[in-house]
Parts: structure tokens; C-alpha cells; sequence
């Protein structure tokens, strides 16, 4: 969420306390759920129009729910992901990586 000054905007702080409320104990959302059951393209599509902003929102462990997906090996779920999201996508991952990181550490061929 954008911050101003180090503070939340009003609307952004409203935005912040939906999005906790959708999620379980380990900051997980419903988008990140469906990545670890890989769920079928009409499930991501469902939920972006539900909540596009869902495809931003780390878990517990810093991962979006593109960078857990890539981290999986899940490709078809990446897939999905890039084709219903889009732009609402963070590449952000955990420790300062992104999803680059994860596609390295999970690539069969080294070079």
C-alpha cells in the first residue's frame, strides 16, 4: 500500500483492513490459496474481478502470490496469473528477491 510521509492514506488504510480481513494466519489470501491448490483459470478470473489488488499482497513470508507460484514450479498457475492480473502483479519477493530470483533457483538447466 502506498504510505505518505510513512502513514497509510485514509483510503489506502480502509483498503489495507479489507484485505487483512480476507486473509488466514499466515497473511495468506484467497489468491494465494487458489496458487497452492493450483486452481483453474476460472477461479483466477473470478477473483480478479472480485479484487484485482489481491495479486500484490505478500504473505507472512514476504511472497506475493505470483513469486509462490513461480517458487512452486506451479507454471501453469503463473500462466493464469500473468494472463488475468497483469499489471496488478507485484514481482516483490521475500529478502529483497524477485520473482527472477525464484524462476533462477527453480530452473532444471544450469548454464
Amino acid at each position: 500500500m502506498a504510505r505518505s510521509g510513512g502513514r497509510l492514506s485514509a483510503e489506502n488504510a480502509v483498503k489495507e483492513r479489507q484485505i487483512i480481513k480476507k486473509t488466514n494466519g499466515n497473511w495468506e489470501t484467497e489468491l494465494h490459496r487458489a496458487v497452492r491448490q493450483q486452481r483453474d483459470a476460472g477461479e483466477f478470473e473470478r477473483l480478479k474481478q472480485e479484487d484485482g489488488g489481491l495479486a500484490r499482497v505478500p504473505d507472512i513470508h514476504g511472497m506475493p502470490p505470483l513469486y509462490l507460484a513461480i517458487s512452486l514450479g506451479y507454471r501453469d498457475v503463473t500462466d493464469n496469473l500473468i494472463s488475468f492480473f497483469g499489471d496488478d502483479l507485484s514481482y516483490d519477493g521475500p529478502d529483497g528477491q524477485n520473482v527472477l530470483h525464484a524462476a533462477a533457483l527453480r530452473s532444471k538447466v544450469i548454464y
